[in-house]
């Protein structure tokens, strides 16, 4: 998914490109950039290399379901328009999956790319092989660009809701992990870009206030036992934590 994404465009497809499993396709989804065609013209160039659609803007999230749709593989894995593959993001992945036919989405690490100052940051999780429930989501920061999801869960949960613009991601990472664990690989395969035209940043006030509300409907939704560390946890305790996180 792209919305006037020149500046780092054409880097986030060769990575996708360049990736070692070779049995992929990659699809460009335009929201309707409106900058001179700018965004268009990069995807383009590419050629037959990407399968390439433009859409109104609408949305991170209805570019994403429109994605889903249109690809043709069993396994789906989303990357932002200004993030990066590792050339063997996929194939770990794949591999992973066949030596645990039971999994359905395997994520991993990642890295933190300042744009600015250039600094790489890892973000590892220690210790963490399996996701079961919102409190693993709750307390680990997982990106969603890491994860490599069975096109079949989306079946089972649904599309990313449209009604979150910066949130969709959190809310689908607790929808998946509902219906089925989260299996992570203790690798960086993904580099994600810190800058300051994100939306997190250049709509940070409307951004909190989503936050707010979404986090408020996270018991409505899922029910306080989905958040608790082990069974005989108290209610005291699952609220505290939840209110700490």
């Amino acid at each position: 998914p792209v919305y006037n994404g020149s500046n780092f465009l054409a880097e986030a497809i060769e990575s996708a490109l360049d990736q070692t499993y070779k049995n992929i396709e990659v699809l460009v989804i335009n929201d309707g950039s409106n900058d001179n065609k700018e965004t268009e013209k990069i995807c383009k160039s590419f050629g037959e290399k990407i399968r390439y659609f433009y859409k109104g803007n609408e949305g991170v999230a209805k570019a994403l379901n429109l994605g889903i749709k249109e690809c043709k593989g069993k396994y789906f894995s989303w990357l932002s328009h200004d993030d990066l593959y590792e050339p063997h993001k996929i194939k770990t992945q794949i591999d992973f999956i066949k030596q645990n036919p039971n999994s359905k989405i395997v994520s991993s690490d990642f890295s933190l790319l300042d744009q600015e100052t250039k600094v790489v940051e890892n973000r590892q999780v220690k210790g963490m092989v399996v996701f079961k429930n919102g409190r693993d989501i709750l307390i680990n920061w997982l990106d969603f660009c890491t994860f490599l999801v069975d096109i079949d869960c989306f079946k089972k949960v649904g599309f990313f809701n449209s009604k979150y613009k910066t949130t969709q991601d959190a809310d689908m990472q607790y929808r998946l992990v509902f219906y089925t664990p989260i299996f992570h690989v203790n690798q960086i395969l993904t580099t994600r870009r810190i800058h300051l035209n994100q939306d997190t940043k250049t709509q940070s006030s409307y951004h909190l206030e989503e936050k707010d509300l979404f986090f408020k409907d996270l018991i409505k939704k899922f029910g306080l036992g989905f958040f608790k560390e082990n069974e005989t946890e108290s209610d005291y305790l699952t609220y505290l934590n939840l209110g700490i996180k």
